[in-house]
């Protein structure tokens, strides 16, 4: 009887959102209603069961809803707002945050108004999608459940649904590997995150990737338990996910399968069959590099040459005292700043496009002193097992975070929208962090936010002075030093109190 009744509240919910995404979208509104009705009933029953297979109880289940209602309705409030409060260009008048999503979008649209098949999204005709998935899912939808009218909000249900499906399993993984309030930290993590909200309310690739790489992960984790289950589950995360991006779906692999092999293979195998299988795993990542670098290279250098070109600063800083061979250095440093808070805040725009740069930017300086602090802490788990497949994860998203810089650079879209893709990961780390450094009683959790708050007010004061000339600005190299300096301070003042608190605490001392 209770899942009669909450069957038919679920489809309630689904009629009610229905109505109202037909209501604000093109065309006629009864074959709208159908269209989203036909998408988001499924969608909703999904979730619930996902969260009743996840025994999360109540708060995991206001954390899923209000990760899918967040994300389809920033999606559905940008489609609204940035006509009438964004720029004038046609991918803003046509009420799309991203570039790529909005000529995308508008080729599927095409594909499905005219004779060809759907599948042709995989062709080379289409320039807005080199893997096609994307598109061709799109098109899909328009053809069959809005062949009237160009319904750009019909994809949005899609993104929303695959950015909540990865909180149940993320819950699961994290329950099971390290306890509850780790579960609840990275669940909040996975759902809350300003930039994995963003592109869950767009109609954008990055969505299905997380939400796979979610599934994916746990799948990896239940080898153990049943490694043909498993094995399943695995194939159909990475077949789906190259439909979006087999350039993400590659190292999602390998990473899966270090996973399997550091979890369930390594206890059993003897030093000999693990030095062989480290070498095997130093081979397939050096492929992976050897045929990538020609495109990372060219991608790095573009998108390097464009940070330049773009950032007046940066320009005059190269051409006066870094020069040439310290462009691709600087560039990776300055693309892990990105979105540089201190600029979101003081930088000159209009109203919506200053809430959006702040919120990106906030989500991830919150976010990156809990990875430094894993990064310098992880080393000590005592748990072994544990401990080898955290500092995996570890490594592997700081690769990740690098290579995301070095093929974006300073972009202030492209980079932190890579960076987003590994956000399942991240969440476990987030997890981890917290709960270790409030178990453990650590301070060097703080110590790394102070040091992130002293680089925020430096180059706050930077940025204000440079904007709304106030005062004459630092030079860049001194504020530099008086941030490094700080910083310094910081971390060895609590080294040393650690120090000499380890040696009162001894008996006799």
């Amino acid at each position: 009887m209770r899942d009669w009744t909450a069957r038919a509240g679920i489809a309630l919910a689904a009629l009610l959102l229905a109505i109202f995404l037909s209501a604000v979208s093109p065309g006629n509104f009864w074959a709208g209603l159908g269209g989203f009705f036909v998408l988001l009933l499924p969608a909703l029953l999904i979730l619930f069961r996902l969260w009743r297979w996840s025994t999360g109880g109540g708060w995991l289940a206001l954390i899923m809803g209000l990760a899918f209602c967040l994300r389809l309705g920033v999606g559905v409030g940008l489609y609204l707002a940035l006509p009438l409060y964004g720029y004038p260009e046609p991918q803003q008048q046509a009420g799309f945050v991203f570039n790529d999503s909005y000529v995308r979008d508008l080729q599927a649209w095409q594909l499905a108004s005219s004779h060809r098949s759907v599948l042709d999204g995989f062709s080379q005709d289409f320039i807005s999608d080199q893997y096609g998935g994307q598109l061709t899912l799109a098109a899909l939808l328009y053809r069959y459940l809005s062949p009237d009218a160009h319904r750009p909000l019909n994809i949005l249900v899609l993104t929303a649904f695959f950015g909540t499906l990865g909180i149940p399993f993320l819950w699961k993984f994290l329950t099971a590997r390290l306890n509850r309030r780790a579960a609840w930290i990275g669940a909040a993590v996975f759902a809350f995150y300003p930039e994995s909200v963003l592109l869950g309310g767009a109609q954008m690739r990055e969505p299905f990737l997380i939400g796979l790489s979610a599934l994916g992960l746990w799948a990896a984790a239940e080898w153990r338990q049943n490694w043909r289950r498993s094995l399943v589950y695995l194939f159909l995360t990475l077949s789906v996910t190259s439909l979006f991006s087999f350039r993400v779906a590659a190292p999602l692999a390998a990473l899966l399968a270090a996973w399997v092999w550091l979890d369930a293979a390594w206890p059993r195998t003897s030093a000999r069959a693990r030095q062989i299988a480290w070498l095997g795993l130093g081979g397939v990542s050096l492929l992976l590099i050897v045929f990538s670098w020609s495109w990372l290279r060219s991608a790095g250098g573009w998108d390097a040459l464009l940070t330049l070109r773009n950032s007046g600063w940066v320009e005059k800083l190269f051409r006066e005292v870094l020069g040439d061979r310290l462009i691709l250095p600087f560039i990776v440093g300055y693309g892990l700043a990105q979105p540089v808070l201190p600029a979101a805040i003081f930088e000159s725009t209009i109203p919506l496009w200053r809430v959006i740069a702040v919120a990106r930017a906030l989500g991830w300086y919150l976010l990156a002193p809990l990875l430094v602090y894993t990064l310098f802490s992880v080393w000590g788990v005592q748990t072994k097992e544990a401990r080898r497949w955290l500092i995996l994860l570890t490594v592997t998203s700081l690769a990740w975070l690098l290579l995301s810089s070095f093929r974006a650079g300073g972009d202030l879209w492209d980079n932190p929208r890579y960076r987003t893709i590994f956000i399942t990961f991240l969440s476990v780390l987030a997890g981890w962090a917290v709960d270790n450094a409030i178990r453990s009683r650590d301070a060097w959790l703080w110590r790394w936010l102070a040091v992130e708050v002293v680089f925020v007010a430096f180059f706050s004061a930077w940025y204000a002075a440079r904007y709304y000339r106030w005062m004459t600005p630092m030079p860049f190299f001194t504020m530099i030093a008086w941030i490094v300096g700080t910083s310094l301070l910081i971390l060895a003042g609590g080294w040393g109190w650690d120090r000499v608190r380890g040696r009162k605490k001894k008996p006799g001392g």
